[in-house]
Formats: C-alpha cells, structure tokens, sequence
C-alpha cells in the first residue's frame, strides 16, 4: 500500500440532495459547520506545517463527507481555486473528493482536470438496488457502472466506498455488491461496516428491533472475505471502518463497532493462511516473512495465536508477499497474492452455490 499524505475537509451534508437512513455525519464527525471557501487556505497552511519535507509534492487536499459534485459549480470552483495556488507552489500534489453516483457529469469532469483533481471516490455502498431503496440512497447500481465507467474514460483514479450490514441487506448480498465491484476495477475501495450512529433514521429502526445488525464476529469474516476477494484481483482496500474521534464513540448506538475492525478482519484472513499452511500433524513451526505480517497475524491481543494451536517460532526476515514455513526436513514457500487467488475462487464458488440456492 502506497504511503498517502492527506489534508481532509470535511463538509458534513454539503451538496447532499438525499439523507440515507444511516447518515448522520455530525454524529461520525463532529464537524458542525464545514469550512467555508474563504477559510480553507489558513487550514491547509495549517496542516502543511506538520507534514514532513519528504512529503511536499505528494499532498493531496480531500473534500470528504456530503456531496462535492452535488453543490453549485460556482461553490465547487470556489473550493477548487483555494487549493490551486499550493499546487502551483508545488507543496499540494493534487486533490481527491467523495461525491455520489449520480452526481457526476462530463462538464463536471472537464472542472475537475483544470484544478487538478486527481481522485474520484464514489460512494456506492452497494450493489443491490432493493438495498439502495430500503436505505433511501437515491441512485441505481446501474448508476455506480456508469459513474466509475466516465471517471475513468477521463483518467481520473476511482475509489468506491462500499458498506456491509445495511438495512436489508445480507452477508450473500454484501458478498456480491463486492464481487460486482471488482468486475468494474476501481483503484481503491473502503469498506464500511453499518454503524447505528445517534440522530440518524437507522436509529429508530434499531430501537424497534426491526434493524438488527450483525456481530462483530461476523462483521470481520464478511469483512476477510471481502479482503481477499479486493486483494486476488489486486485492488487496494485502503480503510475498513468508519473514522469515529474517540470522544464521538458515544454516538455510536450500535452495530459491530471496534476502533481496530481493519486491523481485526486483516488479522482474520492471515489466520486463515496459517490454518491452511499449518494443517498437517507436526506441532512445531518455523515462519519467515516479513514484521508486518507477524504484527497482523496476531490478531487482538494474540488472539489468533491462540486459536492456531501449534508450537511457532517468528523470524521476521523477508519482506513483501512471501512467507517460508519450516516443518522438520520440509519447507513450503508461499505467495500472498497466489493464495488470495486460491481462496477467492473457493469464495466466489460458495457465492455462486448461495446464490442459486436462494434464487430457486
């Protein structure tokens, strides 16, 4: 995963037509008041001075939350024009925002590459259009297609945000909005678990006992598998779960909320490699592969240690994709990226079966 240095705005509801039953951006923010155009070149000032010197250059300025595309062009150039001249002194690199689907027009486009913005991230959430309605998004799937498809025909990078646990939604479901996704081949994705967050419309559903979420153990299977699914056909994951400052986890009402779920469910999918690679009698193993590797697979307070049940010694000693794994004379290599293939395809097999067998 390539390093990103990241100046994020924040403009809670703006340029927001439509209020999703699970959105309350207050709640997950705390930004009441987004900045105003006139404000943004004092923040940017402000956060360049923390950004290290080998960072100058690669900054990108991010419009998050609401709708970028969804406000007046006239506002939308306004932000734009303020980022320019740090692009033009060479301390911002470029600019990427989040917007909707059906908010996205070739004029727009045409804006966007004079002020240089880079990314495009596409807020889908999912590919089943009974789960859009039941959540009030607004848009189509066929409207996600179209989207990535013209941000791309104008070069731009694509990142799509998807969500699991929706109102309505299934783990089959999830699974297939993801494998639809794929076939479109965004740059990145973010993946959301559904959080119930305080003063959104989910919350009376919750309340009633008519929205129930899943677990948080079942949120980081969905969620691994999800990862490999991403991971087989080379699309960078860049965040899993909602971004909630500490002193707003208050706000969160329920759903499968951990501070750490990224690093849980990436924990998950390596438990499942060593549960492959180490199914044979022996009881003691030698691994090699690289820090960050041991770091995850360890899962939440050595967790997945635990449930692996064998005598293994670390050697972080190799670094990108690969691991070794020692067993008395034998020695078995093994690519990241070749297993996640594997895996994907057994994947991608069981959603076929499910889904044939729930389409009867």
């Amino acid at each position: 995963m390539k390093r990103r240095y990241i100046i994020p705005i924040f403009l809670p509801y703006a340029g927001c037509k439509h209020r999703c039953l699970f959105c309350d951006q207050v709640s997950e923010t705390g930004v009441v008041q987004p900045l105003s155009p006139f404000q943004i070149s004092e923040y940017i000032e402000k956060y360049l001075s923390y950004m290290p010197s080998k960072a100058m250059g690669k900054i990108q300025v991010a419009f998050y939350g609401g709708t970028f595309s969804g406000l007046e062009p006239e506002l939308q150039e306004e932000y734009l024009s303020m980022v320019k001249p740090f692009i033009e002194n060479g301390k911002v690199g470029s600019i990427r925002m989040s917007t909707r689907p059906d908010e996205i027009t070739p004029e727009l486009l045409k804006m966007y590459k004079e002020f240089k913005v880079e990314t495009i991230e596409i807020g889908c959430q999912s590919m089943d259009d009974s789960v859009l309605r039941l959540n009030r998004r607004g848009h189509s799937s066929d409207a996600v297609v179209k989207a990535i498809s013209l941000c791309k025909s104008y070069g731009f990078e694509t990142g799509v945000h998807l969500m699991t646990g929706m109102y309505g939604a299934s783990r089959l479901s999830d699974l297939i909005s993801a494998v639809k996704i794929i076939a479109l081949k965004p740059d990145t994705v973010r993946i959301h678990p559904t959080l119930v967050l305080k003063g959104a419309s989910l919350e009376a559903l919750y309340k009633k006992g008519i929205y129930k979420p899943p677990s948080l153990e079942e949120t980081v299977k969905l969620l691994a598998d999800e990862l490999i699914l991403f991971w087989a056909r080379e699309i960078e994951v860049i965040r899993i779960g909602l971004y909630i400052p500490p002193e707003k986890y208050k706000n969160v009402v329920g759903g499968p909320f951990h501070p750490a779920i990224g690093q849980m469910a990436k924990g998950e999918v390596y438990y499942r490699l060593l549960s492959d690679v180490l199914n044979d009698s022996s009881e003691s193993f030698t691994i090699y592969a690289s820090q960050e590797f041991f770091d995850t697979v360890k899962g939440q307070r050595n967790k997945n240690l635990e449930r692996i049940k064998k005598k293994i010694k670390y050697i972080p000693s190799l670094s990108g994709d690969k691991i070794i794994v020692e067993s008395g004379h034998s020695k078995r290599a093994i690519t990241l990226r070749e297993w996640y293939k594997v895996e994907a395809i057994k994947i991608r097999t069981t959603i076929e079966s499910e889904y044939s067998v729930n389409t009867l």
